[in-house]
């Protein structure tokens, strides 16, 4: 009996109860101090990104050719896709980077300043160019310190070549535009970068 009387007692004393009157105040000049950050997570997004450029591409021989030089052509095109996330769900430095690429190959030899012929050639062409489809696949490393982005890329590619243009004094008219049986269509190698980037937060 007396338990239950204590437990009525208790329950009666609980009801009667109010909770304390809620005293503090945050004035107008203290909220004008108070900074507020967005919180961000870390090494969590993706980016795509379109590529345009030239490019300089030559050909090394062994035994070396002479007079090899580099060949420019005005037309590198790429799509790129990055998405960053923690190594081992711990460090926020890297990511990966898939894509696809547009470009060319080849090289030119230089003539001989004596003679006016050229010093080499490639099966009797003096000047060549190949169009090439890559696809590379990298590790991407980054440090952000905004407003900027340090990148490096390393990885590797397989490419095709698709067509091919060449010309020479020499050359076999037949192949200006066409492969030979023994030239090999499939490339792959490694393939890396380095760059900066600007962030703008929208």
């Amino acid at each position: 009996m007396k338990k239950l009387i204590l437990l009525c007692s208790f329950l009666l004393c609980a009801a009667l109860l109010r909770a304390q009157t809620d005293t503090l105040v945050f004035t107008d000049e203290y909220l004008d101090t108070v900074v507020l950050r967005r919180a961000e997570t870390i090494n969590d997004y993706h980016m795509i990104g379109v590529n345009y450029g030239v490019t300089f591409s030559t050909v090394y021989f062994n035994p070396d050719k002479m007079g090899t030089d580099f060949r420019f052509n005005p037309t590198y095109f790429s799509i790129m896709y990055t998405h960053y996330e923690k190594m081992f769900n711990y460090m926020p430095y890297f990511g990966i980077t898939l894509g696809f690429s547009y470009s060319h190959e080849g090289c030119t030899f230089r003539d001989n300043p004596e003679t006016g012929f050229p010093m080499g050639y490639i099966d009797g062409a003096t000047d060549v160019s190949i169009t090439t489809m890559e696809v590379p696949a990298m590790m991407h490393f980054h440090v952000d310190a905004a407003p900027t982005k340090i990148m490096a890329n390393l990885g590797g590619y397989v490419g095709y070549r698709t067509q091919i243009e060449r010309s020479g004094v020499y050359m076999d008219a037949e192949y200006a535009n066409k492969f030979r049986d023994y030239e090999y269509r499939f490339d792959y190698g490694i393939v890396g970068g380095a760059g900066i980037a600007f962030m703008i937060d929208p």
